[in-house]
């Protein structure tokens, strides 16, 4: 290690050991620590290297939340508070009895957690299982939580400040600390997991749209490619025909691709960053509104969006295989139909779905008796689907 790493290793050691984090180890076995280089700053940060103990580590298969399912609880939401917990998982202590499988080494000893470390395999499982434990009766009434992210919503000022009250509650009784500078309270627009959040809307952060235009329009290696589409696709809810100008930039990753780089490629990076950079403020699904179904399709992709009073709520495309590439029209239609409903299935639930289609023959294929295997699987989905094809 450079000076300067070991210095910061020494400056952070001296820390964890002040705190009870740690504790001075004589195991002979241990794992690496190396540093890596905050995004976008000069910060260091220490990484164990776990991956032999998450190889042999049986797997907690509690579920991690997924972003939407959270944002879309917040239709009705006018006011909000997000609480972000101090080093999260240090927050978890870890048993006495397996407090030496935590066992890292350094240039200056081995050491052992006794709280629980980033790189173990079942950190996030365990974490999101205390809190959801301990908000529980609150959760999705007033509270969605991810990791160390909480977010409070509320209908009026007044309500809220009685369920911010009944949370810190919670957090305090539960011994769980906040950091102040990290937390957002009583506001009506608020960032959240990577998201702008305000009564009825949902956007991107605009520093991870900025953090979009600033990667080059030519991506040299897969490394770089699936970072690229990794961020932009965090947001694909939000992109109208995603995969249509995703689908070229996936097919450089198929194992037969050289990675040559084309023009279709240099325009598709740049449509991806239009469109993300063209985003404004999404609806938020709101239970009580009727459910409008629009999709698109052409030759290499179907794209659908939903909607509620004529606003976008949500984006969905794929791209279509070459089995799919050259189905009829209408039966492209169908298939963008099929793949939004069971997409948003959790979020639809038995409500009733509005679908547009400039296909006059669409509702008429819903009744069909007689129809082709294919056409039969894809109906068969819709069976327990509540939906009204209109023919615009």
């Amino acid at each position: 290690m450079s000076e300067k790493k070991l210095s910061k290793l020494k400056e952070l050691l001296q820390t964890l050991i002040e705190k009870g984090f740690i504790v001075p180890s004589s195991l002979p076995i241990a794992a690496p620590v190396f540093f890596v280089e905050k995004k976008g700053t000069e910060d260091l940060r220490l990484v164990i290297d776990y991956r032999e103990l998450n190889k042999i580590t049986i797997k907690d298969d509690y579920p991690i939340p997924r972003v939407h399912d959270l944002i879309d609880r917040l239709g009705k939401a006018q006011w909000f508070s997000k609480l972000d917990l101090t080093s999260g998982y240090y927050q978890v202590q870890v048993a006495e009895s397996d407090q030496w499988k935590t066992t890292f080494r350094t240039r200056y000893g081995t050491f052992h957690f006794r709280v629980t470390p980033f790189g173990l395999a079942g950190a996030p499982s365990t974490f999101q299982r205390l809190m959801q434990n301990t908000f529980m009766k609150e959760l999705d009434e007033y509270v969605v939580v991810y990791l160390d992210d909480v977010l409070i919503y509320s209908k009026t000022k007044e309500l809220h400040y009685d369920h911010l009250k009944n949370v810190l509650q919670r957090m305090r009784d539960a011994r769980l600390f906040v950091g102040l500078s990290k937390c957002e309270l009583v506001t009506q627009i608020v960032q959240y997991l990577g998201f702008v959040i305000e009564p009825g809307g949902v956007g991107p952060d605009p520093e991870k749209v900025e953090a979009v235009q600033r990667w080059p329009l030519e991506l040299l290696d897969r490394k770089q490619l699936r970072g690229f589409l990794g961020l932009v696709g965090y947001y694909r809810r939000l992109i109208t025909n995603f995969n249509k100008w995703a689908h070229p930039l996936h097919e450089l990753l198929r194992k037969e691709s050289d990675m040559t780089w084309w023009p279709k490629h240099t325009e598709a990076v740049q449509r991806l960053k239009d469109a993300l950079a063209a985003v404004t403020l999404l609806k938020i699904y709101d239970p009580d509104k009727e459910l409008t179904l629009k999709t698109d399709a052409s030759k290499h992709a179907i794209g659908s969006v939903l909607e509620q009073d004529g606003h976008p709520i949500a984006f969905e495309s794929k791209t279509l295989g070459p089995g799919e590439q050259f189905i009829p029209a209408y039966e492209s239609d169908l298939l963008a139909i099929v793949y939004a409903l069971m997409k948003w299935k959790k979020l639809i639930g038995t409500k009733k779905v509005r679908i547009e289609t400039d296909h006059a023959t669409l509702g008429r294929m819903l009744t069909q008796k007689n129809v082709t295997p294919r056409l039969g699987y894809w109906l068969a989905k819709l069976a327990d689907s509540d939906i009204e094809v209109v023919y615009k």
